[in-house]
């Protein structure tokens, strides 16, 4: 994936308020599932924290494909209006002085032969590692690409990223391929595991997926 993130603990069922309304849908919001934190979508005010975030994130230098960040508050501004849509959710974990903490985007492909497919993004901040914010962001990933219909979920990650992987893993995630030297980053080239899920009904997906040569 071309963003960090870390697996940790999360509530079977975790308790939601009602919702709020963001870009013309109606969207959860998930006060109180982890201790200090909140998982919401993302909103126009979460601009200038959401820069700060992604700012420390770009600078570990690994785990992500950018190496320098050229977006300002105006560009998040505009992009978190309509956080929750039909099309993709930007979601993000704030803490209790609203900063951001983690922050989740997942995208549908527009393709009519693809539109059951979603790409998905993650990052979590250093700090919030191992508290279970990228196991909350990937819930409500989940939770919206369900609502919408998707059926597959795609990604691609660092294989030195290991702690990704394992949560990744955790959610259904399984190894669809792996591009040689794909990203050309400054201090070398990397390659890119490709992982997917597939979230709909029963019987969805590749049959090796299901476990299909599986005596019945």
């Amino acid at each position: 994936m071309p963003e960090a993130t870390s697996a940790g603990p999360w509530p079977e069922r975790a308790a939601f308020e009602d919702g709020e309304h963001v870009g013309g849908a109606r969207a959860p919001v998930t006060p109180g599932a982890l201790e200090g934190i909140t998982v919401r979508p993302a909103r126009p005010r979460d601009a200038r924290a959401y820069l700060v975030f992604w700012t420390a994130i770009v600078e570990e230098g690994r785990h992500v494909r950018t190496e320098r960040v050229t977006g300002t508050p105006r560009t998040y501004r505009r992009r978190f209006r309509r956080s929750w849509t039909d099309r993709e959710a930007q979601i993000v974990a704030v803490d209790a002085g609203e900063r951001v903490v983690g922050h989740v985007y997942i995208q549908r492909e527009a393709h009519p032969v693809t539109r059951h497919v979603a790409t998905l993004g993650i990052a979590v901040a250093a700090g919030a590692r191992g508290r279970g914010v990228g196991t909350a962001l990937m819930a409500e990933a989940l939770r919206w690409a369900r609502s919408v219909g998707v059926d597959k979920i795609v990604l691609s990650v660092y294989p030195h990223n290991t702690e990704a992987i394992a949560l990744y893993r955790k959610f259904g995630f399984v190894e669809e391929g792996r591009l040689a030297r794909h990203s050309r980053k400054s201090y070398g080239d990397e390659d890119e595991i490709l992982m997917a899920a597939w979230i709909g009904g029963p019987g969805d997906g590749p049959a090796e997926a299901r476990g299909a040569g599986d005596e019945t």
